[in-house]
Formats: C-alpha cells, sequence, structure tokens
C-alpha cells in the first residue's frame, strides 16, 4: 500500500518508538505516544516524572535520593484509593540549579505496585529514569496521568520552606499527578514544589488507552505547609 520495503517500516517504527511518538507493547499493539524528549541527564535536562525539569544552564543536577518504607497519610490514601495507615513505598528528591534548590519531588506508589528492589531503582532514578519508566518495568505499567498544577506561598517557617532552605516567603508552583494503569487503578502519587528558579517543567503524557479513567479528584492545596 505505501509502496515500501519491510525493512523501511521497521526503521521507521523503531526512529518514532526510540523518539517517544509510539509505544509498542508485545501482545497488546502499536499506540500514540508523547512528543519525543531525550531522557536522562544531557544538557542540563532531567526527567522527573511525567514531565521534565529542563534548566536554562547545564547545571541541573540530582542532589538528594532518598527511598524509604513510609505510612500513607490521609491525603496519599484518598488518592491512592486505599485505608489510611496503610505502607507503601516513598522517592524523595531534590533538584538543583548550581548552588540553588530549584524541584523538591516527593512520589507514593500504590502497596500493590511491585517495585525493584532499592539498588536498583536508585541506579534507575540516579541515570534519569523518570517514574514512567520505572512502573513500565513492573507487572502495572502505567497507561495515563493527570497533573494538577497550582500555586502557593512557602515560608521558610514551613515544613517545606524548611527542606527547601527558604529565608523568605516565596511563590512557587505545586505539581500534583496521578499515574493510573490500564485498568484505571491509581499507581503513583506525586507531589513536586517547584521554586522560581532558571527551570522550565514541560508536561509529557503518554497513554495507550483511548480515554483517561475517573480518577479521585486530586484538590488544590490548602495553607502553605499543609499538604507535607
Amino acid at each position: 500500500m505505501l509502496s515500501i520495503s519491510r525493512g523501511t517500516l521497521r526503521s521507521a517504527l523503531r526512529r518514532l518508538e526510540t523518539g517517544g511518538e509510539i509505544i509498542r507493547r508485545q501482545g497488546s499493539g502499536t499506540f500514540a505516544g508523547s512528543v519525543g524528549i531525550t531522557p536522562g541527564f544531557e544538557r542540563g535536562r532531567l526527567r522527573v516524572d511525567s514531565y521534565t525539569a529542563r534548566a536554562r544552564r547545564d547545571d541541573l543536577t540530582l542532589a538528594e535520593l532518598r527511598i524509604e518504607s513510609w505510612t500513607l497519610d490521609a491525603r496519599a490514601a484518598e488518592v491512592l484509593s486505599v485505608p489510611e495507615g496503610r505502607r507503601s513505598t516513598r522517592v524523595s528528591r531534590l533538584l538543583t540549579v548550581g548552588e540553588c534548590r530549584a524541584v523538591l519531588s516527593d512520589d507514593v506508589f500504590h502497596p500493590r505496585v511491585s517495585l525493584p528492589d532499592d539498588g536498583r531503582l536508585r541506579a534507575a532514578l540516579q541515570r534519569g529514569d523518570s517514574m514512567f519508566q520505572v512502573l513500565a518495568a513492573t507487572r502495572t505499567p502505567p497507561a495515563v496521568s493527570r497533573t494538577l498544577i497550582s500555586t502557593m506561598l512557602l515560608h521558610p517557617a514551613d515544613a517545606l520552606g524548611r527542606q527547601l532552605g527558604l529565608e523568605a516567603p516565596t511563590a512557587c508552583l505545586m505539581l500534583e499527578e496521578v499515574v493510573f494503569g490500564e485498568a484505571g487503578q491509581p499507581l503513583l502519587f506525586a507531589r513536586d514544589v517547584a521554586l522560581p528558579t532558571e527551570v522550565q517543567l514541560q508536561v509529557v503524557r503518554s497513554s495507550g488507552v483511548p480515554r483517561p479513567p475517573d480518577p479521585t479528584v486530586v484538590r488544590a492545596p490548602g495553607p502553605a505547609g499543609a499538604s507535607d
């Protein structure tokens, strides 16, 4: 029909898959993906989750990484549709631009998600893999995500303000994302705070289903520090 050889077609599909424009899943088929974005650490760009933090300079760094077993608070339990007090895996990351703190990332997995051991998970995140990539390697791959982006004012005395080392009240962006599996089940709840530094956030979504499920409603954050 296209008057091209099978080899040319395979090559074109490989390029589209590498660039992220399509997703190929054995046994399921080929789906439209996201706009291609180079993953990992390259030219000041770091894949944080299904969005990308990109610095205007070439010194965006993963400064801190913590993986721990964590008791779900009321907010995370509600979003992930599990009883409050259940334990799950929590990943906290701090990104810096030069010596300035830029993005504080907090990701909580649903207890049903079977993750690699801490050593392999740490290695994947340190080389720049996104949470989507981490989930894609599990038995419950992601299908769609929804992100709420809002503004908030942090004070140095707030819990988040102390973590970010603030010296004065600072306006920032709060990103709250829920990642769902192919059956509509929540897999991950991510909360990220971005300070006004030389970082641009670019949202990237990818889905293998025709439309997203009806998710748990993610409310806008309350007073500064309340979501912590």
